[in-house]
């Protein structure tokens, strides 16, 4: 299988780079921060779920190969890095982001190419050209609207093939999603993370960056306390909820206290 390159340090260096080559005022701030907390385990993104990503596919495909396979939005390389610790070959992947950051480093990241594809487009008009066996959505789905979510779940309900599965997650909603005082939390998140990045090492990091990051954090629009709640609204789309598990190793971009895990939905059509 195919492999990622460059060490968590050596994407973040790129990633940050590129995004202020790439990035508008609405997404730089998340681009340039996430992957340097990810390198300085400030955040888990899809390594605090990947052992269960993994697990799902290889249950669901294990016989299977030269899948289509669809990655929907990209932080940056991890969802590649998950896919290529599974019993997957032969895979033809898509990756579709509305910023070319995510999409650069990926593709650059990677041993070989040649069977990726980057796909610079939103996800709420993207046509694609085929049909897939798999899609991946990692932690998505909060930076929708209610409309929008919708809107992206009837697509990705168009978009499987016969058989085709879903692969979905996004931290689940509680009553600890939200501080007291979203000033005061973005603050000391801001500080203590600028504390533990080494700003010699990665000289294009600013604090306003990480404002920037942590505010856009702080209004995700989580969607669903129970898995009876997805269910419901992903029957109103045309997908079926087939199976879930609850991943995470704790960490959260919203709570403090008692931190939500993460919510993580098998569907098919």
């Amino acid at each position: 299988m195919n492999k990622i390159v460059y060490s968590l340090q050596k994407l973040a260096s790129l990633q940050v780079k590129t995004a202020h080559r790439h990035c508008c005022d609405k997404c730089r701030g998340y681009h340039v921060s996430w992957p340097i907390l990810r390198a300085n385990a400030l955040v888990g993104g899809i390594d605090s779920d990947k052992d269960i990503y993994v697990q799902c596919i290889n249950q669901q495909f294990s016989n299977r190969n030269n899948m289509n396979i669809l990655i929907a939005g990209c932080a940056d390389s991890g969802i590649l890095n998950m896919l290529f610790a599974t019993d997957i070959t032969g895979a033809y992947i898509d990756i579709v982001d509305r910023c070319m950051t995510p999409l650069e480093c990926s593709i650059t990241a990677v041993a070989d190419s040649s069977d990726i594809t980057i796909i610079h487009n939103d996800l709420l008009t993207f046509v694609p050209e085929k049909k897939y066996d798999l899609i991946v959505c990692h932690s998505l789905l909060p930076f929708f609207d209610d409309e929008g979510r919708g809107r992206l779940l009837r697509n990705f309900a168009l978009w499987l093939d016969r058989g085709g599965k879903l692969l979905i997650s996004m931290r689940n909603k509680t009553e600890d999603n939200s501080p007291d005082d979203i000033g005061v939390w973005i603050e000391q998140k801001t500080q203590t993370a600028f504390e533990r990045v080494d700003t010699k090492e990665n000289t294009y990091f600013r604090r306003d960056d990480l404002v920037d990051y942590y505010t856009m954090m702080s209004r995700q629009n989580l969607p669903y306390r129970t898995v009876d709640e997805a269910e419901q609204e992903f029957r109103s789309f045309g997908l079926k909820i087939q199976d879930s598990y609850i991943g995470g190793k704790g960490l959260s971009f919203v709570s403090n206290g008692n931190n939500p895990h993460s919510l993580i939905l098998v569907a098919g059509l």
